[in-house]
């Protein structure tokens, strides 16, 4: 008999302000976190208010272990997203 791995569903938040960047030009973010994950990843694009910020969610179905690498890829995603966004102000602060 051969065991299959039960499959989960998990929805992880990130910040609003970063839905572009976690999507990325034509789809291209979320499928590129679909295949290195193998999880199947949809984003929920809609704003929800908590949390003293406005909030998306990101749901991955998969393997437990899917599930789990695609969340720690959306905090990657995030982190890069954030030192993206700051790139710029530290550029021209440092500029004469």
């Amino acid at each position: 008999m051969s065991r299959h791995p039960s499959t989960v569903t998990s929805r992880s938040p990130f910040p609003a302000e970063f839905t572009g960047y976690i999507i990325g030009r034509q789809g291209n973010g979320i499928r590129s976190l679909e295949q290195t994950t193998g999880a199947r990843l949809r984003v929920d694009t809609q704003r929800y208010n908590h949390y003293n910020g406005e909030w998306c969610y990101l749901q991955a179905t998969g393997t437990e272990q899917q599930v789990d690498a695609a969340r720690v890829q959306l905090m990657m995603r995030v982190r890069d997203a954030i030192h993206a966004a700051a790139s710029p102000v530290q550029s021209r602060a440092a500029s004469p």
